[in-house]
């Protein structure tokens, strides 16, 4: 974007950018506007719209509460205690929230969630 510099004028304005262009500059006057009916709808389902978005969902495994002395003396091979039970479901989240529950699994050499349950709104 180019930066322009407006001089006031009797009745217009001129911008000059900085190759020195000018170009007139003039006021828009919008109309408010009226719905009279006669537009086109969309009339699509509304996750149509937005079905190829990508998002990203992340897994809590569980929660951990340590001292501010117990974290700075964390080290390799040392153990975090969480607050869920090995065969206790795992939330999968959205933004924070959780949208699912399930299991992990292991698919190939990487994690992965066998969801077990839909949380509905």
């Amino acid at each position: 974007m180019s930066e322009k510099k407006v001089d006031a004028g009797q009745d217009s304005l001129v911008g000059t950018d900085q190759d020195g262009v000018q170009d007139k500059i003039e006021e828009v006057i919008l109309q408010d506007m009226v719905d009279d009916g006669s537009g086109k709808s969309l009339n699509v389902n509304p996750l149509e719209l937005v079905k190829n978005v990508k998002v990203s969902l992340s897994v809590e495994l569980g929660k951990a509460t340590l001292t501010v002395d117990e974290l700075t003396n964390l080290k390799d091979k040392s153990v975090v205690k969480m607050d869920k039970l090995v065969d206790e479901p795992i939330d999968l989240l959205l933004d924070g929230k959780t949208v699912a529950r399930g299991k992990l699994v292991a698919v190939g050499d990487v994690f992965g969630i066998q969801v077990t349950e839909i949380r509905h709104r």
